[in-house]
């Protein structure tokens, strides 16, 4: 709804709207995924899992910065999804940490599976057009 208000009333300002999907980088707060799951299987041997059922689209801080940069620079409007375009299933990264520190998990409750991936086109259009201005994303 606020997306719709501000395209409605945006009038000769250019509104430029970015729908950023999950990010994730060393300093992130334990609070998001990638750094809760690290550290379950940095101190635990094993670890009870449910709501993992999930595909997200991860993208770098960096990368975000880099697109929000280029989006800025070239006065864009209009709506920007905000992803690496790639689906990431959660299980995966669960499976990848279980081989770094050779620990074993069970699933508890499998929920109902979503995905989340940001469809990119309007940004890599873009992005191909000012290839030195956005080299991280894409």
């Amino acid at each position: 709804m606020a997306e719709k208000y501000l395209l409605k009333k945006s009038g000769d300002v250019n509104v430029c709207i970015i729908r950023i999907f999950s990010y994730t980088n060393f300093n992130q707060n334990i609070s998001f995924f990638i750094p809760s799951i690290y550290k379950k299987f940095l101190i635990n041997e094993s670890i009870n899992l449910d709501n993992i059922n999930h595909v997200r689209d991860f993208i770098n801080i960096s990368d975000i910065y880099s697109a929000i940069k280029l989006l800025y620079l070239k006065k864009s409007k209009g709506i920007y999804n905000l992803g690496s375009g790639k689906p990431t299933h959660l299980i995966k990264i669960v499976k990848y940490l279980t081989n770094l520190f050779n620990r074993k998990y069970t699933i508890t409750k499998l929920n109902i599976k979503t995905i989340h991936v940001a469809d990119i086109k309007k940004l890599v259009k873009i992005s191909k057009k000012n290839p030195n201005k956005m080299s991280n994303i894409i």
